[in-house]
């Protein structure tokens, strides 16, 4: 069974062009951008990362871009001395100071995978990432472009850890809950009574939606155990017309007995994919300030 100090590594998708946040993701990667929330204005990967930090996580896997790198390592890691030196010259050094603090409190260790450009679906951050899994009996994989926020100072990724490790399951996925007539439009998770994934639905007809009220919809968060390397690995060497998702995996590794708990988030769920989906996610922290 698990333990919520076993998993201390997280993969995190980054190597997306951005193309629906045209024209700033030329020069800028898209989880580079602000969420512009009043004081609570901060940049959309920083918001990840602190989901990270909170759930007791110690390294962070970024699957990204030689680009998407440099821009990861100039805002988490050291600030360039010559940066320093242009801010004690302008007698503004205590903002150098404001900021390596925030940057030591996520107490994170930061690695870099770069994904290859012909590469496409979610089944390629984790599979890439492999050689620097080595050792890791589990490990989550999430993405750079959404996250969970709440009022309070609450993991959403800490909570699905205690999920899957009171479960004892193989695997764990994060959904979040949805409206059944909304599942037409998303991958849909039908689950049993303990919570358990019995098939995964995409966007499926209103007729054949599961018929639990409270249904979950999938975010792109999953816990994975080192069992799951077989089905990734089969998926990668599988010619496909379309992207290698992770759905066909997880479906391929459930089949033959493994299991996965559904783990329903509780907070409000934060997609910026496109620059409505940015606004909105600043108007909603706005209005919800955290406490």
């Amino acid at each position: 069974m698990l333990s919520s100090s076993s998993v201390t590594t997280a993969v995190i998708s980054v190597a997306g062009i951005g193309s629906r946040m045209l024209p700033a993701t030329w020069s800028i990667e898209k989880y580079m951008l602000p969420i512009y929330a009043g004081s609570q204005t901060r940049l959309l990967i920083d918001w990840v990362i602190e989901e990270c930090s909170r759930a007791g996580l110690e390294r962070i896997i970024f699957v990204t871009t030689e680009r998407g790198k440099q821009q990861l390592q100039d805002y988490f890691e050291n600030i360039d001395d010559s940066l320093i030196k242009r801010y004690e010259e302008s007698g503004k050094l205590e903002l150098v100071h404001i900021e390596q603090a925030r940057r030591a409190a996520y107490g994170l260790r930061y690695e870099y995978v770069i994904q290859p450009p012909d590469a496409y679906g979610t089944v390629v951050p984790p599979f890439v990432a492999r050689e620097a899994l080595q050792g890791e009996e589990q490990f989550f994989v999430m993405t750079g472009d959404n996250f969970m926020y709440h009022e309070k100072p609450i993991s959403e990724l800490n909570l699905a850890i205690e999920t899957w490790q009171k479960a004892g399951s193989d695997h764990v996925i994060v959904g979040t809950p949805m409206r059944r007539e909304e599942a037409v439009r998303f991958g849909v998770f039908d689950v049993d009574d303990q919570g358990n994934l019995r098939r995964w639905l995409e966007k499926p007809a209103l007729a054949d939606a599961p018929k639990d009220p409270i249904l979950a919809t999938n975010i792109s968060w999953y816990g994975l155990s080192n069992s799951i390397w077989e089905y990734l690995t089969q998926e990668m060497q599988t010619k496909r017309s379309g992207e290698h998702e992770l759905t066909f995996p997880i479906m391929a590794a459930l089949t033959a007995g493994q299991t996965f708990r559904v783990y329903r988030t509780l907070g409000k769920y934060l997609h910026c994919g496109t620059p409505e989906e940015f606004t909105a996610a600043g108007q909603y922290i706005s209005a919800h300030p955290r406490r």
